[in-house]
């Protein structure tokens, strides 16, 4: 019996000083080894598979003649069109003023954007949404049920531009 209180109290001692030891550790150097850990796996945005997914969203707005599609097309349904591109100017909007405006001018960092414009990304979120709806619905006579594999790829495309921009 004895023994065992002594185990117990032994074990106390060492949790209590090993809980001790982590909080007096300096938190800066534990997130930095966090961090480099997290930066030493992070992937190229030049890899084969952005590679592959950009050539995609090329050979799709080549081949779908996207520009003159927009441009020329009567069978567009304009007042979707025209939805969808004002939903769409909402959206990038927003993107230009959080992403520019406050994070080059203003000095705000990318962690306090939530914390200071909790609204801005649902409203953005919806607008982005929203707005690939009214263009889907406004080529859907065009491309029928291609629109949304075909706005998909270009979507696609340009993110691995901004990736490999940015």
């Amino acid at each position: 019996m004895a023994n065992s209180n002594i185990d117990i109290d032994l074990l106390r001692r060492r949790v209590y000083d090993n809980l001790n030891d982590a909080a007096t550790k300096n938190s800066d150097e534990y997130h930095y080894d966090q961090k480099d850990e997290k930066l030493q796996t992070k992937q190229s945005p030049y890899c084969f598979q952005n590679f592959v997914c950009l050539g995609v969203a090329v050979a799709v707005f080549y081949f779908t003649d996207f520009l003159n599609v927009i441009l020329y097309d009567a069978s567009i349904k304009s007042t979707w069109f025209w939805s969808g591109a004002l939903f769409l100017s909402v959206h990038l909007g927003i993107l230009v003023y959080i992403v520019f405006y406050q994070s080059f001018w203003k000095k705000l960092h990318s962690d306090e954007w939530e914390t200071k414009f909790p609204r801005v990304f649902p409203i953005a979120t919806s607008a982005f949404i929203i707005g690939m709806i009214c263009f889907s619905v406004s080529l859907w006579p065009v491309w029928g049920f291609l629109t949304p594999l075909i706005f998909l790829s270009l979507f696609l495309g340009g993110v691995v531009i901004i990736a490999m921009i940015g």
